[in-house]
Parts: structure tokens; C-alpha cells; sequence
């Protein structure tokens, strides 16, 4: 009788182990969703932001400044690579915009700019995100309309 007991109170022990393991997946998989619902969120109003900035002075030759935050920490952290297994289109989408970015940077801090390639660049960055977050870009806009 006593090998019974002992059976019951392995599987016992193996199916609460096993139920354990299964709420902990469940939860991470869970906060994982939501964190990368929030960082896309986060990177689509840090980009709109950077197009209100960079829209209507394409042409211009000032120099335009800003920050990614949101893009610098997303990869740091590696939750870019969650988005990408999440959602590839939009994964896509944000690196090459944020790549355009990169290199409107780094060619306005250049000591002899080249004002045709930053202006094709803006160019290029305004109507990426237009094409890609039409409807972000129209919420965003009666948004910062209603504020002024």
C-alpha cells in the first residue's frame, strides 16, 4: 500500500510541476503581447512626431533635430525581435523608415552636407509613413489639431 501512495503523490507532484510551468508560459507569453502592443504604439507616435517635424520643411537647410528613444530602447532590449515574430510587415516597415532616419541623422551632423540627399531623404521619410500609418497619421493630426 505504501508504493501506491508513493505513486500518487509523484503524480501528483509531476501534474502540479507541469500546471505550474504552463501558468508561467501563459503569463509570459501574455506580457509579452502587451508589451509589444505598447511599443508599437510608442514607436508609431515617436514616428508621427518626427514627421510633423521633418513635413513641410523637406526643401529647407536647417538642420532638423530629434530623438528615438523609444527606437534606441526597443533595440537595445531586444523587443524588436519579439515584433518581428509578431508582426513582420509592420517589423519591416519601422526598419527601413528608422534606417532613413539613421542616415538623415548622420548626414546632417556631417560638417559638409549634401542638402540634395537630406532632402530626398526627408522626402523619402514623410512619404514612408504616409503610405504606411495613414490612418495613425489622420488620428494623430485631428489630435494635435484639437490641442492648438
Amino acid at each position: 500500500m505504501e508504493w501506491l501512495q508513493l505513486l500518487y503523490v509523484g503524480v501528483g507532484s509531476f501534474f502540479g510541476f507541469l500546471s505550474a510551468i504552463g501558468t508561467e508560459a501563459l503569463f509570459v507569453k501574455y506580457r509579452e503581447k502587451i508589451d509589444i502592443k505598447k511599443a508599437k504604439m510608442n514607436l508609431i507616435d515617436e514616428l508621427l512626431h518626427i514627421y510633423s517635424l521633418i513635413s513641410g520643411n523637406e526643401e529647407s537647410k536647417k538642420i532638423i533635430h530629434y530623438c528615438t528613444p523609444i527606437w534606441d530602447a526597443v533595440i537595445s532590449t531586444g523587443s524588436i525581435l519579439i515584433m518581428l515574430k509578431e508582426d513582420e510587415k509592420l517589423y519591416d516597415e519601422l526598419l527601413i523608415i528608422y534606417s532613413h532616419l539613421s542616415t538623415h541623422q548622420r548626414l546632417e551632423t556631417d560638417s559638409q552636407r549634401d542638402w540634395t540627399s537630406i532632402a530626398t531623404l526627408r522626402t523619402n521619410i514623410v512619404s514612408k509613413i504616409k503610405k504606411d500609418f495613414p490612418q495613425e497619421l489622420k488620428e494623430f493630426q485631428e489630435k494635435k489639431g484639437d490641442s492648438e
